[in-house]
């Protein structure tokens, strides 16, 4: 290959790296968005508020539907060939590691909506909702991870996830001190509510785990970012 070929080449890359990376930002201000409802849905649920949940809940499905287009816009986008191999899979694995952040906002409050939390205890209510406002910290800590490495500033990105995971490390001891509150009903507590809420801290501390899930695949761009500098 000559050297103006070369440089046709690294141009195409560029612009198609620069296009991707702008599509994964905008993927991970969606993430943030359903962490959002997520906190204003608990609320809701806990206050017997049920309009607000259920209107937290139809945002949530549509960011949810919005999520998934970028997604595959981000895939097709990747799919077009002029960036390398390995940074075309490192930049899919990510985009799909987001997505799950999304998708398991989105099933939490979809169980949220199936029993009513403001007939729960009042600790399990507030448990429940330490848990969501924490995984709204990591969802928001993670999108900036994301945008600091879509900047190139990979030593702020790089701290950005070791934080993540400490605060996925604090939501899965609030999640062992919700569940732990669960053992604790009387038997005035309906069954079935008791093992949907039970289904619901396991999807808020999945999204915890997604966001730490979606921090190692930074790490691993971050790393081969830091290599060719």
């Amino acid at each position: 290959m000559d050297a103006l070929s070369e440089k046709i080449l690294r141009w195409f890359e560029a612009r198609r790296e620069i296009s991707a990376v702008r599509l994964l930002r905008r993927h991970a201000i969606a993430t943030t968005d359903v962490a959002d409802d997520l906190v204003k849905a608990v609320e809701s649920a806990r206050e017997g508020k049920e309009g607000d949940l259920k209107a937290a809940y139809e945002r949530q499905k549509q960011k949810e539907v919005e999520a998934d287009a970028l997604r595959r816009e981000i895939m097709q986008e990747l799919s077009k060939g002029e960036l390398p191999l390995a940074d075309r899979g490192d930049l899919m694995r990510l985009a799909r590691r987001i997505d799950l952040v999304t998708d398991w906002s989105h099933e939490a409050v979809r169980i949220l909506v199936l029993f009513n939390m403001s007939r729960m205890p009042r600790e399990i209510g507030e448990s429940a909702s330490r848990m969501c406002h924490t995984v709204r910290e990591c969802a928001w800590t993670l999108r900036r991870c994301i945008e600091k490495l879509a900047d190139k500033s990979i030593e702020e990105s790089m701290s950005l996830a070791d934080k993540v995971e400490r605060i996925e490390e604090e939501v899965d001891d609030q999640y062992q001190q919700a569940r732990s509150l669960l053992l604790e009903l009387d038997g005035s507590t309906n069954v079935g509510a008791a093992i949907l809420l039970g289904e619901f801290l396991d999807a808020v501390e999945n999204v915890a785990d997604r966001c730490e899930d979606t921090c190692d695949q930074v790490r691993v761009i971050a790393v081969r970012t830091r290599q060719r500098a």
